[in-house]
């Protein structure tokens, strides 16, 4: 099963179809446009069944999501239209260590990783599941300075990209994690032609070391 953004070109929607279920995001209508409905600003998936939804999008999820046997939660933090009150849900799990900048994170969540006894790699960058492209559960790729060194020094392998070449709407560029996700047990996929970015080599050769293969969904 995919969440992806409700705008995804339907190239992608169609290729991702054919592997699984796809649930399309309801936009918020809390913060901006060009990130309202990107999955990670609203959803936080804690692993398992167990998901944890911004309270204005709540009965979406939990209407499309628990028959299929999801625990949707409501999270305790409303989203706001501007940084740092529209980061409370990005958190970027690797294995067990969490991500994020924890002076805001949803309370919700918070108490979930540390019942569950994760690390916390605390960061300045809110949003880290937005800016971690996730390869497994001790690898990950960021062109976030902050996160890649934090990463390091808790002992997750990490490949540091150059910023750019990526696209969203009204701003110099995204970030690789919001381009990207795992889709099964050893691919991970890419939307756009990946083979554009300044790093593709590296990033390929990081990601088939880990023997992962990259499917990109739509050359846009």
């Amino acid at each position: 099963m995919f969440i992806i953004d409700s705008r995804t070109p339907d190239e992608a929607k169609d290729m991702l179809v054919k592997r699984g279920q796809i649930i399309e995001t309801k936009p918020s209508e809390n913060t901006y446009a060009a990130i309202s409905g990107h999955p990670d600003i609203s959803v936080c998936h804690l692993g398992g069944r167990e998901i944890v939804v911004a309270p204005d999008s709540f009965e979406h999820y939990k209407e499309l999501l628990s028959i299929y046997g999801f625990n949707v939660i409501c999270g305790r933090s409303e989203l706001q239209h501007s940084y740092p009150h529209n980061i409370q849900y990005n958190v970027a799990f690797v294995g067990k260590h969490a991500i994020h900048n924890f002076r805001h994170t949803d309370t919700v969540i918070l108490e979930h990783i540390r019942k569950n006894g994760y690390v916390l790699v605390d960061v300045k960058q809110g949003y880290s599941k937005c800016s971690t492209c996730v390869i497994d559960g001790n690898s990950i790729i960021t062109s976030d300075e902050g996160i890649h060194r934090a990463a390091m020094n808790f002992g997750i392998e990490s490949l540091l990209i150059e910023k750019g070449g990526i696209s969203l709407e009204g701003f110099e560029y995204g970030f690789i994690g919001g381009c990207s996700g795992l889709i099964s047990e050893n691919e991970i996929a890419f939307i756009g032609d990946l083979t554009e970015h300044a790093c593709y080599r590296a990033m390929r050769e990081f990601i088939e070391k880990r023997n992962r293969e990259i499917v990109i969904l739509g050359e846009f």
